[in-house]
């Protein structure tokens, strides 16, 4: 019988310090989509690649010149060998009529300088067909856009619309438009109506002008009805109706009860099967 014997160290290793970040290299395009129009025209008719570098955390940028290949591929995945330069440079250009009718994508690789085939940064543009100018759809919706404006507090979006109405003895013309307004906390929604009448009066033109602006207001919860520069303000809140005169509240429905302070019945009042009426001549009857 051999025994053997064997011995086993275990030592503990601490961790180093954290090294510095190292130096990154990266493509920048051009352009991030190739457009191919109705005719088979190619948009933009150009793409450039240039390379650059980065060391650490250094925030400015620096070219480099290396290597290029670039592919061309019909489904995005197996991709064909269209240009490879025989020495460094910072930039490649590539013609997009060149490109096949069927191309799905464009593949630029950027690789180290001196010819090492070590791959540095790949990136691929997708060519998208059919899909117009972007540049003239961008512009159609920051047109449509203007109309409605969006900051970091709210969001607004308004309506007009004008009518006029004109005869021989006058001109009409009124515009009414609303305005949805959404904030951190409320949506309000406001309707506005200005009305000018224009009418010639002993050879000078007077206009007079009527302007109504009412609101439904959605906070916390409640909804809130109102009309500008009058104090009377109806809120609906989950289990009360409440009217509100210049921030006082005085009168309620609650539990299939009316509180207020004053009634007054001009013509006819029930009060639990007791009637009370008032005819014209101002006679008060009770039955």
């Amino acid at each position: 019988m051999v025994l053997a014997n064997s011995t086993i160290t275990l030592a503990r290793v601490n961790d180093g310090e954290t090294g510095e970040p190292g130096r990154i290299y990266f493509i920048e395009l051009s352009a991030s989509t190739i457009q191919r129009g109705g005719e088979g025209a190619y948009l933009p008719s150009e793409i450039t690649a240039s390379g650059y570098y980065r060391d650490g955390t250094a925030e400015m940028r620096m070219a480099y010149a290396g290597r290029w290949a670039i592919d061309t591929s019909e489904d995005g995945i197996r991709f064909t060998a269209v240009y490879a330069s025989e020495q460094d440079e910072a930039a490649c250009a590539y013609d997009t009529s060149e490109l096949g009718a069927n191309t799905a994508a464009v593949r630029f690789t950027l690789l180290a300088s001196g010819g090492t085939g070590t791959v540095l940064d790949m990136q691929t543009l997708p060519v998208v067909t059919g899909a117009g100018s972007l540049d003239a759809v961008y512009q159609e919706i920051d047109r449509r856009y203007t109309d409605a404006t969006k900051t970091a507090q709210e969001i607004v979006l308004s309506a007009v619309k004008d009518y006029v109405r004109t005869s021989d003895l006058e001109t009409f013309m009124e515009q009414v438009s609303t305005q949805f307004v959404q904030s951190a906390d409320s949506i309000d929604i406001l309707f506005s109506r200005l009305t000018e009448t224009i009418q010639e009066l002993e050879g000078e033109t007077v206009s007079e002008f009527a302007e109504w602006k009412k609101y439904i207001r959605f906070v916390d919860g409640s909804i809130v009805l109102g009309e500008e520069n009058n104090p009377l303000i109806l809120t609906l809140v989950n289990n009360r109706i409440k009217f509100t005169s210049n921030g006082v509240e005085v009168a309620y429905f609650s539990d299939n009860k009316m509180y207020v302070s004053n009634i007054v019945a001009t013509d006819t009042a029930d009060l639990c099967g007791l009637v009370i009426t008032k005819d014209s001549a101002g006679n008060v009857f009770i039955n």
